[in-house]
């Protein structure tokens, strides 16, 4: 090996070694401001910069097809083991209720209830508590249904998400060959991949709209492609996955009759857009709610009422609060920082690109509740939005003067600088449970339970007598192997479950905290109608006295 491949590699060694020291030095001094999202992104981007330019320097020299060839394997072959070892840890988190399987029960319930080609309502045990199309509306819940005629698995469920997340990684590829250059496509996959915001989705629970990126990259891939019914195809299919769609595809065709100056695909974009919203928002909804609006507006401002129309009003008679409300509280700028820099904020280079994003960034800025940060469910949306607006913002950024004075090998400069960024922001940044910093799957939160408590566990699970009713921790009440109306989950249980089971290992759940479950757990131990029936190695099984097997 000659001296010059010699020192290349010890600076790209470097480089990618220096997030790993940085995180264990910040770790080893506890100085938590530089662990901020304001603190890291400086850096992220200066060093990704300085890795692109050298990067881009030394790539100009004449590199053989050989050479090229050897790094995009090595490339794909990386980014698709990644891709595995997401896979695994989704199951392997899953079987050892690391998982918190957020709302696992609730799609349970609802594809089981398709299934059985019922309209679908949420059970808590054998009682109805309102429609599931009142809160939501997700007719691409109904493609999932004939694998319920096969296994009625949670982790069924949390399989499939996690594949149909992953292999987004697919078109993004295709997308990324067919506008630049392959190792665009092959940095942008892996960015998709190293997203935190995405990770978290598909790895706290179960969510329609973890279906919605892979599907929308697809629409657009098929748009690039000019293939007029792949294109339709998906872009329906995106719309079935959740009624928010409606607000992206009606942007997206703003974006194509306005910037790409596209009537057809426009128009019909466009139209396909509003007849769906007008079908979730003015029939569907309003039937299931009887005759109510929409319940999930009120985690908006709703001073001057609920919809579309009240946030317009809201935003033109209170200015100022609307703009405070935008950054307010700090959890906004992170979320903003942490989305938009792992793609090394490319889009705002071309301005226009934010009219894609808009309805999604807005959904997080104007939240009041969970949805304003980075994570859970609620980064998927974004996630597909931004890299289409990155890939948009691409050819134009390439035509900029100074982009073209100083940057020979473009494709080379910005695969380097996407990677990077992506890279050191997964691992200040990705989600715990997919960490590739060995240390966090130590934590008290990733560790797991103990042997004697896992199995113990699990015999409990076994024993619980088939048609019995049972109220159990997220993390449990998917693994419990009985019909949709017999599983609840607790802490919110109706009080007429036959069994509780508890386990005091587990985490509570996102939202939660031990103070309520030790709340819940006092309120239980004073209900006269349970009868605590064990208590061994930090699990609680209570019994309804009236049970009878």
């Amino acid at each position: 090996m000659s001296s010059k491949i010699t020192s290349f590699l010890t600076i790209i060694t470097l480089f990618l070694a220096f997030p790993f020291v940085y995180f264990y030095f910040l770790i080893k001094t506890n100085f938590l401001p530089l662990f901020s999202p304001q603190a890291i992104y400086p850096i992220i981007i200066t060093l990704g910069l300085f890795l692109a330019f050298f990067v881009e320097r030394k790539m100009r020299e004449k590199t053989s097809e050989d050479t090229k060839h050897t790094i995009f394997v090595l490339a794909v072959t990386g980014i698709s083991l990644y891709g595995l070892f997401l896979l695994f840890m989704t199951w392997y988190r899953y079987a050892n209720f690391i998982s918190e399987a957020i709302d696992v029960v609730y799609f349970h319930q609802t594809i089981w209830q398709l299934s059985e080609f019922k309209v679908p309502f949420i059970w808590t045990t054998d009682q109805i508590l309102l429609p599931v199309w009142s809160q939501h509306f997700s007719p691409i819940l109904i493609f999932l249904a004939p694998f319920f005629w096969i296994s009625h698995s949670g982790g069924l469920l949390m399989m499939l998400q996690a594949i149909a997340v992953i292999i987004g990684v697919i078109p993004i590829y295709l997308i990324g060959k067919r506008i630049k250059s392959r190792m665009i496509g092959l940095a942008m996959g892996f960015a998709y991949l190293a997203f935190g915001g995405l990770q978290f989705g598909f790895a706290y629970g179960f969510h329609e709209i973890m279906f919605f990126p892979t599907l929308f990259l697809w629409m657009y891939y098929f748009y690039l492609k000019r293939d007029v019914k792949l294109y339709l195809l998906f872009l329906v299919l995106s719309l079935f996955v959740k009624e928010e769609v409606a607000f992206i595809v009606i942007f997206w065709s703003i974006y194509l009759l306005i910037i790409r100056r596209e009537k057809v695909f426009g128009f019909i974009t466009g139209g396909l857009g509003l007849l769906w919203y007008f079908l979730c928002f003015n029939i569907i909804f309003p039937y299931f709610n009887h005759g109510n609006d929409f319940g999930y507006w009120g985690q908006y401002d709703i001073t001057y009422g609920t919809g579309i129309l009240g946030l317009v009003k809201f935003i033109l008679f209170k200015p100022l609060t609307f703009l405070t409300t935008l950054i307010t509280p700090s959890l906004k700028i992170e979320m903003i920082l942490e989305t938009f820099g792992a793609f090394a904020f490319l889009l705002f280079l071309f301005p226009a690109s934010i009219i894609i994003i808009f309805p999604s960034i807005m959904e997080k800025l104007l939240s009041s509740g969970i949805a304003q940060a980075n994570g859970a469910h609620y980064s998927a949306a974004i996630a597909a939005v931004t890299i289409i607006a990155t890939f948009e913002a691409l050819p134009r950024i390439y035509e900029y003067k100074y982009i073209k004075k100083y940057v020979n090998n473009k494709n080379i400069f910005f695969a380097t600088l996407i990677f990077y960024c992506a890279f050191f922001s997964t691992i200040f940044f990705g989600y715990r449970g997919y960490s590739i910093i060995p240390t966090t799957h130590d934590t008290f939160y990733e560790k797991g339970l103990t042997e004697n408590n896992y199995q113990l566990l699990t015999k409990i699970i076994s024993s619980i007598p088939e048609k019995a009713t049972v109220s159990a921790q997220y993390q449990i009440a998917p693994h419990l192997n009985k019909y949709y109306k017999n599983i609840d989950t607790w802490p919110t249980m109706t009080g007429k479950e036959d069994f509780v089971i508890i386990d005091t290992e587990m985490y509570p759940v996102l939202g939660a905290t031990s103070q309520d479950y030790n709340d819940a757990i006092d309120k239980l131990n004073k209900n006269n109608n349970y009868i605590l029936t064990l208590n061994q190695s930090g699990i609680l099984v209570y019994r309804n006295k009236s049970f009878t097997p």
